[in-house]
């Protein structure tokens, strides 16, 4: 990727995040009664009572409301302020108004939960970006992902997208330190009125 086509990413993730902010009510109420049960389950096995979870671009805070119902302790953030006024809303949380680049932890959460959040970094960031969630991980922590499944960077309707297939994410995890893929799968869509697969993944810190 040249400099120009970084430049063009780096402006369409901005135009993402101004999408959130015009469309918040819009993604807050098409999103947050989607049942995520099928995937919670192969992120939750690995986990024990109390512990600590980073939703890394909560969205409408679906998630982290669901692992606080669980028992679990959940820290939360998302890019757009208006998408952080209603997850903390709806959760209870004090959700932080963040971006991915700026998590300066190391070693303190237990998992961490990166549902359809990664998917608008631009692939040239990608790694600096995975770089940093994975030093804020503890050993032997728990990293769920997901991304739309394919091998291209687009824009649509006024956001970018990312997508990642298996050996993308290979070589991704390859490039971080003590980060292993335990598993992979492919699911379609969770939203009755979509049909695009994705790829989710769980990652270990050995």
């Amino acid at each position: 990727m040249n400099g120009n086509q970084k430049l063009k990413a780096l402006l369409l993730f901005n135009m993402t995040i101004d999408y959130y902010q015009e469309n918040a009510d819009e993604f807050f109420n098409g999103t947050i009664n989607v049942d995520m049960s099928n995937i919670y389950k192969h992120f939750t096995q690995y986990l024990t009572t109390g512990s600590l979870i980073l939703d890394a671009g909560c969205g409408s805070g679906r998630d982290s409301k669901a692992f606080l119902d669980m028992g679990y302790h959940v820290e939360a953030f998302d890019a757009s302020s208006e998408m952080v006024k209603r997850a903390s809303k709806y959760t209870g949380l004090d959700v932080k108004h963040t971006v991915f680049d700026d998590v300066t932890a190391i070693d303190k959460y237990d998992a961490i939960w990166c549902c359809a959040s990664l998917l608008h970094v631009p692939e040239s960031k990608l790694p600096t970006t995975l770089a940093k969630l994975s030093t804020a991980l503890k050993p032997n922590g728990i990293w769920y992902l997901s991304f739309k499944y394919g091998d291209t960077q687009r824009e649509k309707g006024g956001r970018l997208f990312t997508d990642v297939n298996e050996e993308i994410l290979s070589n991704l995890a390859k490039s971080l330190h003590s980060i292993e893929i335990q598993k992979t799968w492919i699911t379609v869509d969770n939203r009755p009125d979509r049909c695009k697969m994705w790829l989710n993944a769980i990652l270990i810190k050995i």
